[in-house]
């Protein structure tokens, strides 16, 4: 994997979100000096906090402020071809442990 999908990959693993949670993830949630995510209108309709890892902290800092609006279906497609890829013999999806 590369670029946005990867990112959004390893927020996924690393933070503990969800595929829906992390495709609705806005610049101003992420707090780098704290090194933590906040997730509005999480599961139960309800706002948490997630840590951030620190090895995402530059990926993160250094990704364009610009808009990305991609649909889970895109992150849940590139997590699928990267276990092909990969050889994992199962199926693999996001919440794949």
């Amino acid at each position: 994997m590369s670029g946005v999908t990867q990112l959004m990959a390893q927020l996924l693993y690393g933070s503990g979100l969800r595929v829906q949670e992390c495709c609705q993830l806005r610049i101003k949630d992420v707090n780098l000096e704290r090194g933590e995510v906040l997730v509005r209108m999480g599961k139960g309709a309800r706002d948490r906090e997630s840590v951030l890892p620190a090895s995402l902290h530059g990926p993160i800092s250094a990704q364009d402020t610009g808009t990305h609006h991609l649909h889970p279906t895109v992150l849940q497609r590139a997590v699928s071809e990267a276990g092909k890829r990969g050889g994992v013999a199962q199926r693999v999806g996001c919440h794949t442990f």
